[in-house]
């Protein structure tokens, strides 16, 4: 009994190693309707745009670990997961990367993750995220300038309005100067918020808040052209 229970093992072993794959089947999470990389683009990472055959191939010849490693580095995924169910088909579960602002300087133009990391544009998706418009050297010229030790303020910041429902919608554009200060554009009225530099942050905001829903309410949502919160515990508006 002990030896045709050791070959039925040894056979069934034998049988699985020599299973071959069929069939792969990716999924990408679409959270928000994004579609910065869907499952065309994820097929031709893993074939290396077509040079790699994986169909036919034997559970042993096919390397998960390499090919999550392929998947992952392509900066719009988070997070991407590969494994061969037991008649040895492929199954691809991909988590998109989710853009925090889109970055306008002189020279170019690109997202950032939540971790500051640049995302490259896509021609698949457009994604409706605050607009940063910035004149300052050094995010023009540093590559990963947000997840830089300069940027991490600035980041904060972003992520700072992002995570606020009221912020997110009513602060239209955040402008960065050749100094590195920022001003804000609103949606409701014509006034620029000078913020200055990127600290003291729940303060700056706390006094915003006071303007936009006390003050400007009583004198009128067009009353002023500048308001500056640069300055401590004070809001200055001309």
């Amino acid at each position: 009994m002990s030896v045709i229970t050791l070959s039925l093992i040894s056979f069934s072993s034998k049988k699985q190693k020599e299973r071959k794959c069929d069939k792969i089947t990716i999924t990408v999470d679409k959270k928000y309707q994004k579609y910065f990389i869907d499952e065309d683009d994820v097929l031709s990472i893993m074939t290396e745009n077509k040079k790699k055959i994986i169909k036919g191939l034997s559970k042993q010849a096919i390397n998960i670990k390499h090919l999550e490693s392929l998947i992952k580095e392509n900066k719009f995924v988070n997070d991407a997961k590969v494994s061969i169910d037991h008649v040895g088909n492929i199954e691809v579960s991909v988590t998109q990367n989710t853009p925090t602002a889109r970055i306008f300087t002189k020279s170019r133009s690109f997202y950032i993750d939540q971790n500051g990391t640049e995302l490259p544009l896509s021609n698949k998706y457009s994604a409706r995220v605050p607009v940063i418009v910035s004149k300052y050297e050094n995010v023009d010229k540093k590559i990963d300038f947000f997840a830089s030790k300069e940027g991490e303020s600035y980041l904060f910041l972003l992520n700072y309005i992002r995570k606020d429902e009221f912020w997110s919608k009513q602060i239209s554009e955040v402008d960065i100067n050749k100094k590195g200060e920022l001003d804000f554009l609103m949606q409701i009225g014509k006034q620029r918020i000078e913020f200055g530099a990127p600290e003291s942050v729940e303060s700056k905001f706390f006094r915003l808040n006071v303007l936009v829903r006390k003050v400007l309410p009583s004198v009128g949502w067009n009353k002023y052209e500048r308001v500056s919160l640069k300055y401590k515990d004070q809001i200055v508006c001309e």
